[in-house]
């Protein structure tokens, strides 16, 4: 897979990600990747106001940090070619002569996420 393939299926997939879990934490009371508007320091914690629906609203923002591991191979004599795949866990045993190369990338990105208050749903 060249650079620009690869930099594009990354984004794609966690714009991707993104979006799909965005419905979910709305209907219980989070809220991914919010607008901020100002930040507040308070004793050791950021507040963030931010804007929701025309609103504004303070709530504490917790940072999710991904730090992934991508793989992808090329098998030689193989019907299907390259592939990308995270790779959370590899096991298995394999008498075949096929040429493997394999390329480990890194992703790291994180995310702000507004978790629910008590009594938010």
């Amino acid at each position: 897979m060249e650079l620009d393939q690869f930099i594009t299926t990354t984004l794609k997939s966690i714009i991707k990600s993104v979006n799909d879990t965005k419905e979910f934490a709305e209907s219980n009371g989070a809220i991914i990747n919010p607008v901020i508007m100002e930040q507040i320091e308070d004793h050791d914690q950021t507040t963030s106001i931010w804007r929701k629906d025309g609103k504004d609203g303070r709530r504490h923002l917790t940072t999710v940090d991904f730090d992934v591991a991508v793989t992808a191979s090329n098998e030689e004599n193989s019907k299907i070619g390259g592939g990308l795949k995270i790779q959370v866990l590899n096991l298995g045993a394999s008498t075949s002569e096929n040429l493997t190369n394999e390329t480990t990338s890194r992703i790291k990105f994180c995310l702000k996420v507004a978790l629910p208050h008590q009594g938010d749903k």
